[in-house]
Parts: C-alpha cells; structure tokens; sequence
C-alpha cells in the first residue's frame, strides 16, 4: 500500500526539482530533472500542465502541494478545479469551456442550459464566471 509523503519529504522532493534554489520550479529545471529520469518529452509537457496551474511557467510549493492533491483546503481544490477548466488561461470561465468540460467528460449538456447556469452566477454580468463567482456557487450547491 501506497504511504503519503511527509512534509520534510514533500520539501526535500520539490526543492530537488528546484535546481537554483529560487522557490520555483522553472520549466527548464523540470524538464531537466525528468529527461534525466528517462521521461519523454511529451510526459514532461503534460506533468508541467498539470504542476503548473497558473500558465505562468513556474511551480510554486502551493501549486506542487495542490497539483499532488497534498493540500485538503477545498478552496484550493476547487482553484485547481477552476484553472483546469479555464483552457484560456484568461482567470474566467465562459460557456465555451463549460461545453468542452462536459464533452471531455463525455455527458451532453446543452448550450442553453450552461448560459442559464453561468447569467445566474455571472455576478459581474460580463458572460463568465471567475473564480469568486464560481466558488461561490459550489461552496454553497455541494
């Protein structure tokens, strides 16, 4: 059976990652840690996806924490959920992400019911949902 990382071994394994000691974990030190372990290319783009949930190219200790699923605050797991749905990188979600969301997960949803369900939420009325708007909805429906 699997056992959980401890907190030394989770800062011992992200500040291996981390070669220059910044805090971060750049793209560059990824991929050179993971080439090394015989990881392909490909694999490495897709880990520093899923690591890196702010696009910004950099993984923080926060973002480790929460990409692992180490961090059990629910605002940071729905923040994880949040940036993965926005493909755009834009910090909203429009009903364009929402549709792709439910098709990846293969359930049909129609257009009409996610514009409904984003103008209900929309509290800003722009047409998309950012982060306090979506949280706001799921931490009081779930």
């Amino acid at each position: 059976m699997p056992r959980c990382l401890s907190s030394e071994e989770l800062m011992e394994l992200f500040n291996a990652l981390d070669n220059n000691g910044d805090g971060v974990v750049s793209r560059q030190e990824l991929t050179t840690c993971l080439v090394k372990a015989g990881i392909s290319m490909a694999k490495v783009k897709q880990v520093m996806n899923q690591l890196d949930l702010n696009r910004d190219g950099f993984i923080t200790l926060d973002e480790f924490k929460i990409a692992l699923g180490l961090n059990k605050e629910p605002a940071a797991e729905w923040r994880r959920l949040f940036m993965q749905m926005d493909q755009d990188r834009s910090g909203e979600i429009d009903v364009n992400e929402l549709q792709s969301l439910f098709d990846e997960a293969g359930m049909t949803v129609s257009r009409s019911v996610l514009d409904e369900w984003i103008r209900e939420n929309d509290v800003d009325g722009n047409g998309k949902l950012n982060f306090e708007e979506f949280y706001s909805f799921v931490s009081s429906n779930l």
